[in-house]
């Protein structure tokens, strides 16, 4: 799990987000990542940044 704290609502919130989730969690290859608020969360970087994480 992780989370990010924004005046605004855009890519990098949630990309941020992802990050912490990644670095704490260290998550194995294949889970399912669930992030329901915003087109920021259906962004292509967002997306690569899933990708990349395996």
């Amino acid at each position: 799990m992780g989370w990010s704290i924004d005046s605004k609502q855009e890519t990098t919130l949630v990309i941020n987000a992802l990050d912490m989730a990644i670095r704490n969690r260290h998550p194995a290859p294949g889970g399912i990542v669930h992030a329901d608020h915003g087109t920021q969360s259906t962004s292509w970087p967002f997306g690569e940044k899933i990708r990349s994480a395996g």
